[in-house]
This record gives structure tokens, C-alpha cells and sequence, in this order.
């Protein structure tokens, strides 16, 4: 079985959308994911959705435990 291994999409859904169907392409069957699905870029929900629809396992990156916590205090206010 290949699988594909991503960080790091902060939302940014034109790029997850060209880098699975370059998976789709060379066969890949699970995608694992190490976190930071949502941040920064505008389309959290359309990256969402590619995650549900792709059945992509991820676990909490920093910025899904700030959101669920409510603690941003890690984060630079300047980026």
C-alpha cells in the first residue's frame, strides 16, 4: 500500500487540491496527515471537506489546539 504523508495546509486549499490529485496519480491509497489543517489562507471549509471526502487521518496541529482551547498564546502576533 502507498501512502502519502502531508503537513501543513493551513487551509490552503488550491495547493491540497493539486498535491492529491498528484497522489491520485501515482496510486497513493491512504493519506496521513501531521497537523495544521486550518490557519492562515482563506478556505478552511473547502479543506475541510477534501479532508472528510479523502478520507485524510490527521491528529491536532497547533493551530486546531489553539482553536479548541482558545490558547493562541504560542503563536507570533507578527506572521
Amino acid at each position: 500500500m502507498l501512502v502519502g504523508l502531508i503537513s501543513d495546509v493551513h487551509s490552503n486549499a488550491t495547493a491540497l487540491k493539486a498535491v492529491l490529485s498528484e497522489m491520485e496519480r501515482m496510486g497513493v491509497e491512504k493519506i496521513l496527515h501531521a497537523g495544521d489543517i486550518i490557519g492562515y489562507n482563506p478556505y478552511p471549509n473547502e479543506t475541510i471537506e477534501m479532508f472528510i471526502e479523502h478520507k485524510i487521518i490527521s491528529i491536532l496541529g497547533n493551530h486546531e489546539r489553539a482553536i479548541i482551547t482558545g490558547d493562541y498564546s504560542d503563536f507570533n502576533p507578527y506572521a
